[in-house]
């Protein structure tokens, strides 16, 4: 299973099925034992019981092996090849098995040398295939022939089942069909009737196999009980499917397992839809599983040090990280980067480094030692002074080597003990750029010199490290380190000279003394005032180098004018937004927040998807981002003072008994005001149309403010200047009769819709002596209609 995902070996069951869109092995064996127990007692759960299922033939029945024949068919693929083989034959039969709508049915239409045609139908039941509705239908056929025998003398038989001329073509067939079909053929050819078969492809406008084909449908829906019963194992199979489609979902959705799969699909049904579409792979398996390259998971096989990612050293390294949250390098720096560290690989120097300073380079293949000489380096493992005791009695002497990082300083010491217990102490400075893993080899190394030169007084020694990544580097006979295969060669001669020499990883700070004396002596190493025994520096200095300049890249990259200019404005300097985003992860909302970028119209008219950028709320404003939460906040201050009606609500919103609102549902024919000006709009009414000029020019002179749309938004601002401009568009009353400005309503009547009335409405064009006057009846344009009792 993790073969077929491409992942790694630690993927759980439960994930590795999911992912392979397998059977879980506990259904599998259930739907095999359903099948196979079926089979032996010949019916089955998922149906009646008086169905039985379809069994094979016995051997005993079949034809006698020196009288079976394979039949042979032509394909036939156009009406000339039809037309060329079917005078060779006095009758012609056409066989066709139909399986709709849960009906089955069989059929056969035989034409006689005078073109008359005799039609057969027979039903299935529902739980039969179309391939038994074919064989069924071939059947029939050749028990028609053998019944007519007396008047036929060669016939051939058409079907555009190419799979059951295929089953016919072999003699060996256990089919009961197939073994029925063959005891007929041998009877006809006793009788000297010719009998051929052809495959004729379906729908290329022979009347016959058309026939053939509407009988066989309409057999199926023949109210008379079935001809044939007999189901076959395949639709077990496939009831069975279906039950393990649910079981395959309630297996995926259990609690408590895969829940980094569940985190992106949820349900079965997402992983699925998924997976039709996206195949795994190394990469998808990795994001579905967090099984990946990522220092959360290598932590826990203890591969890396830590879990943490080099960008935040307060957040974990995992696939999520990487991918959602991990501050990227620019793609030109990081180009940069690489090309800067592979040059250094070439050239085996760097310019981060003093020009005496040379990088560690891999021992070339020639170095080392003959395939049929390299062996693999096993160690033991020892983590209790138990096990250390039991595995040191059987060496006479015993070594322990460490490395120290600290401070800016490396070292390096062995501390050798005879089996006096007396002990000799090496120290080892290196230069301040190696790392700890160089430390650590090197101590390994100089304790195989010094047996080396000591080998007359040896005769067996161990090496006990706490560096597992050193042994585990030695334990690959193939490595091109170089200390690695300065080892090999002299674990090769002391080898020779009959030395033995064991390795042992212990665990540090367990009370085994000299652990302890080698870790105090490669700390003092470190400090040593002399100069570096070993000073090539390692390629993951150089990446660490490179990393802090990278970091002064994105900071300068962030910074540069005339980009990113909206996310600035909140987080002007590259330290802001680490800041910001240390504490706040990006999300959808954020980002849209920090960019801009977003379902708003400023953003979406520049790709043409809304006609303009400007928000409703004021025809001058731009809809931005800001604009939406700066200046939103005022408009719901004035929303909350104001007390919403259907009047007060028509007109915010702009849906209401307008013409140019109601033309859109074709509830108008035009969309024009009365005054004939332009279209019936809310602005229209409020500002422009001359019919309400008059309350217009009174409500002016009261506010002492222009009515125009810009002033629109000054005037519902304003605590003392809204009322008058609320009862400008309400009903009239004695105190303050307002202006009817429409003429319209829509009502319902025993929950029906009605259409738009038409009430009584002023003439435009009354003359200027006579003032225009509201109608005295009829409803405002925003007067909702009354609530049913």
């Amino acid at each position: 299973m993790v073969e077929i995902v491409h992942g790694f070996r630690t993927l759980s069951t439960i994930t590795s099925i999911s992912l392979a869109q397998l059977i879980p092995l506990p259904e599998k064996i259930k739907s095999v034992a359903t099948i196979e127990t079926s089979k032996h007692l010949g019916y089955s759960s998922f149906l009646p019981s008086d169905i039985p299922l379809e069994k094979p033939s016995p051997p005993s029945s079949l034809l006698h092996p020196s009288l079976r024949t394979p039949i042979t068919f032509t394909e036939i693929s156009s009406m000339e090849e039809f037309s060329s083989l079917s005078i060779n034959y006095s009758y012609h039969i056409f066989t066709d098995g139909s399986k709709h709508d849960g009906v089955v049915g069989a059929a056969f239409v035989a034409f006689d040398p005078c073109e008359v045609y005799v039609t057969k139908k027979f039903k299935l039941h529902p739980s039969c295939s179309v391939f038994q509705a074919e064989m069924l239908a071939i059947h029939k056929a050749c028990e028609w022939i053998a019944s007519n025998s007396n008047n036929i003398n060669s016939c051939i038989i058409f079907s555009d089942s190419k799979s059951s001329l295929q089953e016919l073509s072999n003699p060996y067939s256990y089919n009961t069909f197939a073994v029925n079909i063959f005891h007929l053929l041998h009877t006809l050819s006793s009788s000297n009737i010719n009998v051929g078969f052809a495959w004729v492809k379906a729908h290329i406008g022979i009347a016959g196999n058309e026939i053939a084909d509407i009988a066989a449908k309409s057999a199926a829906s023949l109210h008379k009980s079935p001809d044939f019963i007999h189901t076959p194992i395949s639709h077990i199979k496939l009831r069975l499917r279906d039950s393990l489609m649910d079981s395959r979902k309630s297996f995926y959705e259990q609690p408590l397992t895969s829940c980094h799969t569940k985190k992106y699909l949820p349900t079965f049904d997402d992983l699925s839809a998924f997976l039709s579409v996206i195949k795994p792979s190394f990469a998808i398996t990795q994001f579905l599983t967090n099984h990946s390259f990522n220092k959360s998971y290598l932590h826990r096989f203890n591969i890396t040090p830590d879990d943490l990612c080099p960008c935040d050293s307060a957040e974990k390294q995992t696939f999520d990280h990487l991918i959602f949250f991990s501050q990227l390098i620019p793609l030109p720096e990081k180009i940069k980067s690489v090309a800067t560290i592979e040059t250094s690989k070439h050239l085996g120097y760097s310019s981060f480094l003093p020009s005496d300073i040379p990088l560690e380079k891999p021992s070339p293949p020639s170095s080392l030692l003959h395939p049929s000489l390299r062996t693999p380096i096993t160690f033991t493992e020892i983590s209790s002074m138990e096990e250390f005791s039991s595995l040191s009695i059987n060496y006479s002497y015993h070594i322990f080597t460490d490395g120290s990082k600290h401070d800016g300083v490396v070292g390096a010491a062995f501390v050798a003990f005879d089996p006096c217990e007396v002990y000799v102490t090496k120290k080892f400075k290196l230069h301040p750029s190696c790392s700890v893993f160089q430390a650590e080899m090197l101590a390994i190394h100089k304790a195989c010199e010094w047996i080396a030169s000591n080998s007359n007084n040896i005769n067996s020694c161990i090496i006990f490290s706490d560096s597992k990544s050193s042994l585990q580097e030695l334990s690959n006979p193939y490595s091109y380190n170089t200390f690695a295969v300065n080892i090999f060669h002299l674990l090769h001669t002391l080898s020779s000279s009959n030395i033995n020499v064991g390795f042992a990883w212990v665990k540090a700070h367990i009370g085994i003394a000299g652990n302890e004396i080698a870790d105090i002596a490669a700390k003092s190493a470190a400090s040593l005032h002399k100069s570096p025994d070993f000073i090539h520096t390692p390629i993951s200095h150089i990446k660490l180098r490179l990393r802090d300049s990278l970091m002064d890249s994105r900071k300068s990259f962030y910074e540069q004018p005339l980009t990113s200019c909206h996310t600035k404005k909140y987080l002007p300097t590259f330290d802001d937004l680490s800041a910001f985003l240390s504490v706040i992860k990006p999300s959808f909302a954020i980002t849209q927040f920090l960019t801009n970028h977003s379902f708003n119209k400023s953003y979406l008219h520049r790709f043409n998807i809304t006609p303009d950028d400007l928000c409703p709320c004021d025809s001058a404003e731009k809809q931005t981002f800001d604009h939406l939460i700066f200046f939103s906040a005022a408009a719901c201050r004035v929303i909350k003072r104001v007390a919403l009606d259907g009047e007060t609500t028509q007109v915010l919103t702009g849906h209401g008994g307008l013409a140019a609102y109601l033309h859109r549902f074709k509830r108008k024919d035009s969309p024009v005001c009365a005054c004939g000006d332009e279209d019936e709009t809310v602005p229209h009414l409020l500002v422009r149309c001359p019919i309400h000029a008059l309350e217009r020019h009174k409500l002016e002179n009261r506010l002492d403010i222009d009515m125009t749309e810009s002033n629109l938004k000054i005037i519902m601002m304003d605590d003392g200047m809204r009322p008058p401009l609320l009862q400008f568009w309400s009903p009239g009353s004695a105190a303050s009769p307002g202006i009817a400005l429409g003429r319209g309503h829509r009502g319902r009547k025993s929950g029906s819709r009605q259409k738009w009335t038409e009430p009584p409405y002023l003439d435009p064009l009354v003359p200027s002596s006579s003032p225009p006057q509201r109608p005295q009846e009829g409803p405002c344009l925003f007067r909702l209609p009354p609530m049913a009792a």
